[in-house]
């Protein structure tokens, strides 16, 4: 099914068929269900040639290319048994990635407040048969357990709302609620803003230097800050507060957030 499917993309952006809009509409649906009765164990993906993850036949417009520098350097650093958390998992490639690479012995909660995302995120991790792995929650994470106004603007993109008409209610965890006892090696953050939000429900967790992360990589949002009254100062002291060492992708120190990026923050004693 993986060399048809390469074929069949070649040849949608071949020069003479590439402009052929009403053509591919009128395909799409027939393609569409070949695809499904083809592919019931799901379409092959090689994340970015280095993890193979199926993925639902209907989602086949999933590229193998995917944050290809975030990804390279959180897998880069993750380690046999770990314990992997994933605030924001969408439909659920970092979390069955870092399944397979912790194996058995180790662990990824996954955590996915949107609905519709969080049915696909369970399909595709028993898709993948990592269900012995993953643990997954439907709901957001926050300082606080309770719950709140989600809005969700399109499938990649949503946010907790302090209210709002476009919304409904999604229950919130802290890290430290659900972790309890448990360590965290390493923690990805994507959440659209609430990211000091989910650091300060993981307080006890990142104050235990026998259970704190040794990596947290954290998508920042600063457009949507004032959702939280969240400061490049305020973000940045509460990791430091904690001994972290926050640096670029690149491997520059930060000292000021001013746009969306990807920051990495270090425990300061860790061998990483």
């Amino acid at each position: 099914m993986r060399s048809s499917e390469k074929l069949c993309i070649a040849l949608r952006h071949a020069a003479p068929l590439k402009n052929a809009a009403w053509l591919w509409n009128a395909v799409r649906p027939i393609y569409d269900s070949v695809v499904r009765i083809l592919a019931p164990a799901g379409l092959e993906r090689v994340i970015n040639g280095t993890d193979r993850v199926l993925v639902l036949p209907e989602l086949r417009g999933i590229s193998e290319s995917y944050e290809p520098e975030v990804w390279r350097r959180l897998m880069a650093q993750l380690q046999a048994d770990d314990t992997f958390v994933d605030v924001g998992a969408f439909f659920g490639l970092y979390a069955i990635a870092a399944a397979q690479r912790v194996g058995r012995a180790g662990r990824v909660f996954a955590f996915e407040p949107v609905p519709s995302s969080f049915d696909i995120l369970k399909k595709h991790i028993a898709l993948n048969a990592v269900q012995d792995v993953v643990e997954a929650h439907c709901c957001a994470v926050g300082e606080h357990d309770g719950d709140a106004n989600f809005a969700c603007e399109h499938s990649c993109q949503s946010h907790i709302l302090p209210d709002g008409t476009d919304s409904f209610k999604v229950p919130i965890r802290s890290l430290d609620s659900v972790l309890k006892n448990r360590r965290a090696d390493m923690i990805k953050i994507d959440v659209e803003g609430l990211e000091e939000m989910v650091l300060r429900g993981a307080a006890t967790l990142l104050n235990d230097r026998a259970r704190r992360p040794r990596a947290i990589f954290i998508e920042v949002h600063p457009y949507n800050w004032h959702l939280c009254n969240t400061t490049s100062e305020s973000l940045l002291r509460y990791l430091r507060m904690y001994d972290y060492e926050v640096k670029t992708l690149e491997g520059t120190l930060v000292s000021y957030i001013d746009g969306y990026g990807e920051i990495i923050a270090t425990a300061r004693n860790s061998k990483q």
